[in-house]
């Protein structure tokens, strides 16, 4: 949208989803109703198709401005291990006589940049030499109260030694709302917004004030 005690989003991720694309949030009649258009009943299937892309596209733009998923998926987010700023920070520490167990240095965390987290599937790190290991569950557990949730160690462990620098950690979770009707009113009323826009005119407004309105309380910022 990251040191080796604290991997947050300092270092370089990339987060996908890795399901198939979920079922949408907002239905074509609910979007019927909020443009004024005859019932999805009096509809034939291409003015039905039309509604549903113009929703689908209305979703993942939505899904995009706010790193928040509407319906359930199983997502990856792949990080690496180490960056520069890390060793520094670590280094700063040391300097002033903070120990490293201190401080930001305590909280060992794994911030996950999608929301809402239902659970975290798996965690596989890769060592130096490229082989493949599936981190403990019973080392980690998961902080999804706060926003962006975060993977947190537990006492008594520590994150895997001797990761590569690239691409060294592979967490799959599930993220996303488990019910449309979960799925908080605002962000519907974003979705609808940015899907009107799109099916009057092949194009998402994103100067539209009123869309930028409804889509501000939910961003989530890393």
């Amino acid at each position: 949208m990251a040191p080796t005690n604290v991997m947050m989003m300092e270092n370089n991720y990339t987060d996908t989803r890795t399901s198939a694309t979920p079922a949408l949030a907002v239905t074509s009649a609910e979007f019927a109703r909020y443009v004024g258009i005859p019932a999805v009943g009096d509809m034939d299937d291409d003015q039905i198709a039309d509604i549903n892309r113009s929703l689908t596209m209305a979703t993942d733009y939505v899904e995009r401005m706010t790193s928040r998923c509407m319906m359930t998926q199983t997502r990856q987010l792949r990080l690496d291990a180490i960056t520069p700023n890390s060793l520094a920070r670590a280094q700063a520490y040391i300097a002033y006589g903070i120990p490293v167990s201190s401080g930001v240095f305590a909280a060992e965390d794994i911030t996950i940049p999608s929301v809402p987290v239902v659970s975290i599937s798996s965690i596989v790190y890769y060592t130096s030499d490229n082989t493949e290991t599936t981190f403990a569950t019973a080392s980690y557990r998961l902080d999804a109260l706060r926003e962006p949730p975060r993977v947190l160690i537990n006492a008594g462990y520590s994150w895997p030694s001797g990761m590569r620098n690239e691409d060294s950690l592979v967490v799959e979770y599930v993220a996303g709302y488990t019910a449309a009707s979960a799925v908080p009113p605002g962000l519907k009323v974003a979705i609808l917004r940015a899907a009107a826009g799109e099916y009057e005119s092949r194009e998402i407004a994103e100067d539209d004030a009123m869309l930028k309105r409804a889509i501000e309380p939910f961003r989530i910022y890393l």
